[in-house]
């Protein structure tokens, strides 16, 4: 496996970034896609990572999940609040 090659993670900055936003406007579908995708590119920014249950993306994927089932105030500010272990 070749580590960090630049073309796959600057692709994935730019999905992640782009996961980021939509999960802000709280487009929860759309940026579960977008960290999808990018979770794919985080062995090449990851290796000892991958595969993961804490990898950045696979977080905002389980984030938008429970959002999407449980979604938070219309002011929301995009503060993940922990309420369980």
């Amino acid at each position: 496996l070749n580590v960090n090659p630049v073309p796959e993670v600057l692709n994935l900055i730019k999905l992640f970034d782009e996961g980021r936003k939509l999960y802000k406007q709280q487009k929860w579908d759309e940026a579960t896609e977008k960290f999808k995708e990018s979770r794919e590119l985080e062995k090449f920014r990851f290796p000892d990572l991958v595969p993961a249950k804490t990898s950045p993306s696979q977080i905002y994927i389980n984030r938008c999940l429970e959002y999407k089932n449980d979604p938070p105030k219309k002011d929301w500010d995009g503060v993940y609040i922990l309420t369980k272990k």
